[in-house]
């Protein structure tokens, strides 16, 4: 079980074998239970919602895919590639699209392999037993979600991980983690998202979705499978950084080059660069696997292609080479010494003071627009306010701000809403992606608010991510059981 990895989570004292089901800690005798081979330090805290039994026949993973992704991982890192990765931890292993690849290769003198579902794991270690990879070097399973204290120090010559990160809520907690558990001049190496592009395709995205819609085609289930796609990426997008709201979502993160490498440097490493992983200029290629993905019928997938290479220069042609890319191969080095390093911040502008008298408008010099439906009703705790409609403003919506007798509530903007794109944008004044993806649905809970016979106090703002609030003229009160529009 390479026992020699691992210390206890709660005081870090040494693990010793049992019994059959669980470890115990040599300083505080705390078990560590063992399910199927798979030393378990998550304990149910968090799983996955990824079918293990179907994973591997539902994404197309093989030995072949396995191998390319392993190449191609090889060829974007260039002669940063070690000739031995010596004793590898992969955090998200899967069912081992990655580890059956690396195992094969030879590279690996041990391997903790580690993944947050036992499940997933027990997968994982029957496809690399079926081809008789377990038998070359040893390799242990365990459960980890990048929260448990699990790891020795500088036990680790590298961390890998595909497409794992952005599952990860504390991101930079993390990676403090993995730089403490490599030895000095090991590597870590992450395969994600780069924020940057996946943002200008959703904009490129957008406007072609708006363009099929307006050639007046009845509304169709691909269509719909599209506006879904735009809705969610912008719920995700629009929040980065926010953790509080992330942490329900599936995927929680992209990532900015300059951003990912100063905290790679802040966190102590000698060396962090977010290299690209090929160049996707029109978006063409991530779309049409995407619409794969989807179950995108043949009609509308043709559309979307042929039309994606104009606008898609609005967007992604604006990038600049690196960030032309979808993926990001994120690659960190540890320095073999202290690591001294001084940060200094940009020098003042001098002139910044004498900038423009008058700000400009935050919202784009557009007029605001919105319509919500609102009904307050009593509960058992307060009130509960069922809440639904749109806004649009020629800026990005960070939160729809509800006040109720001085209790605040914020909701995202996010849903989709083509409608609102048919019947205010036709004339493409404001963002198709704004536009789209324009509405809110939701029940919101005021714990503590007493009902009145009168009605409430209202106030409703809505923040741009400027910072900017924008006030909505609202009833002075919102009576109890009666639904109410308001509209500019």
């Amino acid at each position: 079980m390479l026992l020699d990895k691992f210390h206890c989570p709660l005081c870090r004292g040494a693990l010793r074998p049992f019994n059959a089901d669980y470890l115990a800690c040599r300083s505080c005798n705390e078990p560590v239970f063992v399910q199927n081979g798979v030393v378990d330090f998550v304990r149910g805290r968090f799983d996955t919602m990824l079918d293990a039994d179907q994973y591997d026949e539902t994404h197309g993973v093989d030995d072949d895919r396995a191998a390319q992704r392993y190449q191609a991982i090889q060829r974007f890192a260039g002669d940063r590639w070690p000739e031995s990765f010596g004793s590898v931890l992969e955090v998200g292993c899967g069912t081992g699209l990655f580890s059956r690849a690396l195992l094969a290769s030879g590279s690996a003198r041990d391997a903790v392999l580690t993944d947050v579902s036992v499940a997933m794991l027990s997968a994982c270690r029957d496809q690399l037993a079926s081809r008789g990879l377990l038998a070359r070097i040893p390799v242990a399973f365990a459960t980890y979600s990048g929260e448990e204290n699990m790891f020795r120090d500088a036990v680790f010559d590298t961390c890998a991980g595909t497409s794992v990160l952005h599952h990860i809520l504390d991101v930079r907690g993390f990676l403090a983690e993995v730089f403490r558990s490599l030895k000095p001049g090991g590597r870590a190496l992450f395969l994600e998202p780069n924020l940057r592009f996946h943002r200008a395709l959703m904009h490129t995205l957008a406007d072609v979705v708006a363009q099929l819609q307006s050639r007046g085609d009845a509304f169709s289930q691909d269509r719909q499978k599209l506006h879904n796609v735009l809705s969610e990426g912008r719920r995700a997008m629009l929040h980065q950084g926010d953790l509080a709201f992330l942490v329900s979502l599936e995927d929680k993160h992209m990532f900015e080059a300059d951003a990912f490498e100063q905290m790679g440097l802040e966190l102590g490493f000698a060396s962090a660069e977010a290299l690209p992983c090929g160049v996707h200029a029109t978006g063409v290629a991530v779309v049409s696997t995407l619409c794969s993905q989807l179950g995108v019928g043949d009609a509308v997938r043709r559309d979307v292609m042929q039309l994606l290479p104009a606008y898609a220069s609005r967007y992604i042609g604006l990038l600049s080479p690196r960030d032309q890319s979808s993926m990001f191969l994120l690659w960190l080095e540890k320095g073999v010494g202290p690591q001294q390093r001084s940060f200094r911040g940009p020098e003042p502008d001098e002139e910044a003071d004498f900038l423009a008298e008058v700000p400009p408008d935050p919202a784009g010099g557009l007029p605001r627009q919105w319509s919500f439906g609102l009904e307050a009703r009593p509960t058992q705790d307060g009130i509960g306010l069922q809440l639904s409609g749109w806004c649009l403003v020629n800026a990005d919506i960070r939160w729809l701000r509800i006040t109720l007798e001085g209790v605040t509530r914020e909701t995202p903007v996010w849903r989709p809403r083509p409608d609102v794109q048919n019947l205010v944008n036709g004339n493409g004044l404001y963002s198709a992606w704004n536009a789209l993806c324009s509405g809110v649905d939701t029940e919101l809970a005021f714990e503590g608010v007493a009902p009145s016979t009168d009605g409430l106090a209202l106030a409703i703002e809505i923040e741009l991510m400027s910072g900017h609030l924008i006030q909505v003229k609202t009833p002075e009160r919102l009576p109890l059981g009666e639904p109410i529009s308001i509209a500019p």
